[in-house]
């Protein structure tokens, strides 16, 4: 742990350091020396070589010297980094499944990534500052997480945000995980570059789009680098309809089916020609007894005597109302005499 003024490890002029086990540097601030080397004209640079699993507070300084940092997985670096390639001095990182926490602005020789972050945001200095990474030459697949500033006047003078800049080659698959800190008054015309690279051999997608007032913002490829563009609008939320319920049915009633007519009960023959025989009987004595009421009534209303007196009479009668009974046609007729 190092006190204000303090340095971490420090080669001086041709020395040579070999870390091999875990590493814990904790500085007062990320830019304090953590591991840095000296150089002075006429010397052989100095070296440091670390490897194994490290936690560094503090910035990597490359002065006239030679730095290997090959981080294995669980590491964190929390600082900058500078190379200023004087005496054929270099920077080379390799991070496996590690973060590296960018505080300023920094410069490295070579950037080897194996599913590790490279975080320009978690440790901004002051809101709305943003850092610059240039890299010699990247490789890999990694996450950049990078903040970007866009607003809708200057006409994209105004737009600012992190820059990851790759001076020699580039190779892997990357992604871009861009946070909004810009305004609300976009006008989706917006551009901004994230990505600068002389080759353009390496991929860099964002993992979502990004919303910077009513646009949303993807990444897309420009030449040999990639910029923040408006993609689209933001859809307006649509709310869920209220379900419409299903009308209550009426429930199902079963009506009760209309029962069958009794049948009328038939007579047998033997009944139907009794019934017959004495209806014929009965009808008969009506008609006779019906036409000597006539004529009884005739003597009635005479005042004198009567005398010897004959009567005719005929007609036909058929079928019964009741039709409980065969149908049948009879003719009549027959003398009264008294």
């Amino acid at each position: 742990t190092g006190a204000a003024g303090a340095r971490g490890i420090y080669a001086m002029t041709n020395s040579q350091i070999d870390l091999t086990s875990d590493l814990v540097i904790d500085m007062s601030t990320p830019d304090q020396m953590a591991i840095a080397t000296q150089h002075d004209d006429g010397y052989a640079a100095s070296r440091i070589n670390a490897s194994g699993r490290m936690l560094i507070n503090g910035s990597v300084l490359s002065k006239g010297g030679l730095i290997n940092l090959d981080m294995h997985p669980g590491s964190v670096w929390t600082g900058s980094s500078l190379s200023d390639n004087v005496n054929g001095g270099k920077l080379d990182v390799a991070m496996n499944n590690s973060v590296w926490n960018v505080t300023s602005n920094s410069n490295l020789d070579t950037l080897a990534l194996s599913h590790s972050t490279v975080d320009f945001a978690s440790h901004g200095s002051t809101a709305g500052t943003f850092a610059t990474l240039n890299v010699e030459n990247l490789s890999g697949n990694s996450t950049f997480i990078m903040r970007a500033d866009v607003v809708g006047e200057g006409n994209g003078v105004n737009n600012k945000g992190d820059l990851l800049n790759i001076s020699g080659s580039s190779a892997g698959n990357h992604v871009l995980a861009i946070r909004n800190q810009g305004s609300e008054a976009t006008t989706g015309n917006e551009v901004l570059t994230v990505v600068k690279t002389t080759d353009g051999a390496a991929s860099f997608s964002a993992s979502s789009q990004v919303e910077l007032g009513g646009y949303l913002y993807d990444v897309r490829k420009n030449g040999t680098n990639w910029e923040l563009y408006a993609s689209g609008t933001v859809p307006e939320p649509t709310p869920n309809p209220e379900p419409t319920p299903a009308p209550a049915q009426p429930p199902i009633v079963n009506p009760d089916p209309t029962p069958e007519p009794a049948p009328t009960p038939k007579p047998t023959t033997t009944a139907d020609a009794g019934g017959n025989y004495l209806n014929v009987g009965y009808l008969l004595n009506y008609v006779e007894n019906r036409t000597l009421m006539q004529r009884m009534g005739d003597l009635r209303n005479q005042s004198k005597d009567g005398n010897i007196w004959l009567r005719s009479y005929g007609g036909s009668l058929d079928s019964f109302a009741s039709g409980k009974l065969s149908g049948f046609d009879m003719g009549y007729s027959g003398i009264q005499f008294g």
